[in-house]
């Protein structure tokens, strides 16, 4: 079973911090067999936590770093509509919040603007935004790091339109409350629809929507 699949099978937060972790470590061996400094193979050290460099003239230790990632289910003004995306790869019909890696020199709040504005050109009203919750992601080593925030009103007080970067996302689309509310009751229920569906209780992104929908 690979990783994604496994983690929609775990329930319990130890068990999903024992895959992250082993996920994580094992993808970081693999790129960590040599030295960036000086090229010479490295071997692994305390018990699988470090590498070091053989080159005993270097013995340059490394360490697992993770990547901080952001991930925000942005709602309108009015809390009747949020904000979902989705990439080509997925399977049809699935959505989620939309999500990116923070760049160098970024606050996370400076990310999320920048992340939602690049993927659909929605405007974030910056003092909304809310820190709810995190998530170890290793896919490879992603720390996803949960937000609310409210998007910008569109002309005439309404939606802001969307207009989506093609090599970021295949499709968003605004979805109201209610018909998430059906999608969220449908995949309880065991009933998946192809025009919209959500990543499972394993995901962030769910949390993230279940929060949303509850707060109403």
């Amino acid at each position: 079973l690979s990783p994604r699949t496994l983690a929609s099978s775990i329930e319990s937060q130890f068990d999903a911090a024992v895959m992250a972790t082993a996920v994580g470590k094992g993808l970081w061996h693999q790129v960590n067999r040599f030295c960036t400094r000086c090229g010479s193979a490295t071997q692994a050290r305390d018990a699988g936590s470090s590498r070091q460099c053989t080159n005993l003239e270097c013995a340059k230790s490394v360490f697992p770093r993770i990547d901080p990632a952001v991930i925000v289910l942005l709602s309108s003004k009015d809390g009747q509509h949020c904000l979902l995306g989705r990439q080509s790869r997925w399977v049809k019909g699935r959505y989620s919040c939309l999500a990116g890696f923070v760049e160098l020199g970024e606050t996370l709040e400076d990310a999320i603007v920048r992340e939602v504005f690049e993927e659909s050109g929605v405007r974030v009203r910056r003092e909304s935004i809310r820190y709810i919750g995190s998530q170890p992601w290793p896919f490879p080593q992603s720390l996803m790091l949960g937000f609310h925030a409210e998007a910008e009103e569109g002309e005439g007080g309404g939606l802001q339109a969307i207009k989506v970067d093609e090599n970021e996302l295949e499709h968003a689309q605004w979805v109201s409350r209610d018909r998430l509310e059906r999608c969220v009751e449908g995949m309880a229920d065991g009933k998946v629809s192809e025009n919209l569906s959500i990543p499972g209780s394993y995901a962030l992104a769910y949390n993230l929507i279940n929060k949303w929908l509850k707060a109403r």
